[in-house]
């Protein structure tokens, strides 16, 4: 690389454009042959663009929301209405005690 390229380089890339837009910056110096002024110019141009996109764009949409859980029988169930692991343990317990002939501590 020439001592002219790396001037025109840094020249490029030293700019407050260069600074917002450090992609395209990147590209207009190490991929193309532009002079530092026409860079600043389309770094500029691509700003501009982009203000004007970012004005006219639509807000983002708002979240999903669901209905409370039962109304009108719809929406998503209670999750607090869950039983506990343990009384879910209890029962499988319970079940197996009675599927080998019931408690073994009577044995």
């Amino acid at each position: 690389m020439s001592t002219n390229e790396r001037e025109r380089i840094g020249a490029i890339m030293r700019t407050e454009a260069a600074r917002r837009l450090p992609r395209l910056a990147a590209a207009l110096s190490y991929e193309s042959d532009v002079a530092p002024e026409q860079a600043v110019a389309i770094m500029r141009a691509a700003e501009a663009d982009v203000a004007a996109a970012t004005a006219n764009a639509e807000p983002p949409l708002a979240p999903r929301t669901y209905p409370a859980a039962g109304a009108l029988g719809l929406g998503t169930p209670d999750p607090l209405d869950k039983p506990s692991a343990s009384a879910g343990w209890g029962r499988a317990v319970a079940s197996a005690n009675r599927r080998i002939g019931g408690n073994q501590a009577d044995n």
